[in-house]
């Protein structure tokens, strides 16, 4: 006899902190799968409470994508209130390095950008000037488009 498979999109937290969206298939009803609460790398999250955010999906393709959707609305990767440091995308997740990671390196290659005057280092103060003048009529453009 073949068990029954149930998917399901949670979200995992722990109490007055951080929390964690994922999605997940198991064998029993979702309201019983009490122990699992994502599958995250951040050691220091400590997750006690679960809440189902949805149960009712045919197949875990579905699941994922509103897992997907979630993850995007919610900018998981990078909102520091989530766990997630990797965001479900159609194709698969995409990771995000730590804060301290992409700061630290942020900064160098800002620093190595300047000695080599590439990027907007390479740019006289007027040319900067008149980028910054075109994008900012571009972006006007684009909300005149959008609310229109």
């Amino acid at each position: 006899m073949e068990l029954k498979e149930y998917h399901y999109v949670y979200y995992s937290y722990e109490e007055y902190g951080r929390g964690y969206i994922g999605s997940r298939t198991c064998k029993c009803l979702p309201e019983k799968d009490v122990k699992y609460f994502g599958s995250f790398k951040d050691k220091t999250f400590k997750p006690k409470c679960k809440i189902i955010i949805k149960d009712d999906y045919v197949t875990r393709t579905e699941a994922y994508a509103d897992e997907t959707i979630l993850h995007d609305f919610y900018d998981v990767g990078n909102n520091p209130h989530f766990a997630n440091r990797a965001k479900a995308t159609s194709t698969g997740f995409c990771y995000f390095p730590s804060r301290e990671w992409a700061s630290k390196n942020g900064k160098k290659s800002a620093i190595k950008n300047k000695q080599n005057k590439v990027g907007i280092f390479g740019l006289t103060k007027e040319e900067r000037v008149i980028n910054a003048r075109k994008a900012n009529e571009t972006n006007k453009k684009i909300i005149l488009e959008y609310t229109q």
